[in-house]
């Protein structure tokens, strides 16, 4: 079995593999998609009456299935 290691020139998570064993590729095959999380926009319902109360600059705390951990959002326009 042959190995190569190949370096990303990008960090993030891989959301998409397609090199996978004994599989044919061509150069124009995507091995790797990679996603960049640094930066995510988070779409939130908000009730009417809750609205008036938010401006850009505000802060939010979101929380997620797969993480314990709360993430402390700015809200934008």
């Amino acid at each position: 079995m042959h190995r190569l290691a190949i370096d990303s020139p990008v960090s993030g998570y891989t959301t998409e593999r397609n090199a996978l064993p004994n599989a044919y590729v061509r150069p124009e095959t995507k091995l790797y998609t990679i996603a960049d999380l640094s930066i995510v926009w988070v779409y939130a319902n908000v009730f009417q009456n809750d609205v008036g109360r938010l401006k850009p600059g505000d802060f939010a705390q979101v929380t997620v299935r797969s993480r314990p951990k709360r993430f402390r959002l700015t809200v934008s326009a």
